[in-house]
């Protein structure tokens, strides 16, 4: 990557890679590990007439688990464990009065999740999916933005929760599929969604956060048994909340302490579905 009309250039070579091992050991346990690379490339913010660019992110991932069945296939229940460490994790610092892309020297993620589908009964399906993440900063230190032309003082952020990432993570399902007319088919579901309180930046700032929320979806849908065709129906967002997807802060050179994007309130639509 070259940056027009700059010296400064950057190059990347990474060979991502994932090995891993599995093992059956019953017809309804299996058990599986692996170990994965990841990075992304250098990068340049060039709204900031940044000229420099940051070094490529890299990541390496642990994982072990399982995925078991009982009673028949009736019942499934998967659980994992992780550990993701990151290099030079890229993200967005205040230098005077210009926000531009800097490097975290290290990172890490610790978490586990675990997953439930139940069939109790013909056409009647639960979903259960619960995950817990420990985002943290390790090694990175930075200046809050505050009213006015400049950055306040270095902060060391160690421990810090990363940013745009939820600490628990919740999901219950139901889908329920019958006939109510023979030769159609009819489905219903519904959908509640749980995370824990979201940062939008690294220095953990409780305004400029999405509070724990919970959020409520629905949806119907009705045709022919074949499913070539459909009519559906959906709600989001059944309650009405006010859910907080990302907040940006600037300066107040540019007349605005923060500018915040919203998840859409209540929404529903309806519609016909065709499958050739």
């Amino acid at each position: 990557m070259n940056v027009v009309n700059s010296p400064n250039h950057a190059k990347a070579s990474f060979v991502p890679f994932k090995v891993g091992f599995e093992g059956q050991l019953t017809p309804d346990i299996l058990v599986y590990g692996n170990y994965a690379t990841a990075y992304k490339d250098p990068a340049i913010n060039l709204a900031a007439l940044q000229a420099t660019p940051v070094r490529t992110e890299r990541v390496r991932s642990f994982e072990a688990g399982a995925k078991t069945s009982f009673l028949n296939h009736r019942l499934q229940i998967n659980a994992a464990i992780f550990h993701s460490i990151y290099n030079d994790l890229q993200l967005s610092q205040l230098i005077g009065t210009v926000a531009t892309l800097v490097n975290a020297p290290k990172a890490e993620i610790n978490g586990a999740e675990a997953e439930i589908v139940a069939t109790p009964a013909t056409g009647l399906q639960l979903r259960a999916n619960i995950g817990y993440l420990d985002p943290k900063i390790r090694q990175f230190s930075n200046g809050a933005t505050i009213p006015g032309p400049v950055a306040g003082p270095l902060q060391n952020l160690a421990g810090k929760q990363l940013p745009n990432v939820a600490k628990v993570s919740l999901n219950l399902g139901i889908d329920y599929k019958f006939e109510p007319i023979d030769g159609y088919v009819a489905r219903l579901g519904g959908e509640y969604s749980y995370k824990s309180r979201i940062y939008f930046n690294e220095f953990n700032t409780a305004l400029i956060s999405q509070t724990p929320v919970g959020l409520f979806n629905a949806t119907a849908s009705f045709g022919p048994a074949s499913e070539r065709f459909k009519a559906f129906f959906y709600i989001n967002n059944i309650t009405d909340r006010t859910v907080q997807t990302g907040v940006n802060v600037f300066t107040g050179l540019v007349g605005a302490s923060r500018a915040v994007n919203y998840l859409p309130r209540r929404s529903f639509g309806t519609g016909l579905s065709f499958s050739f």
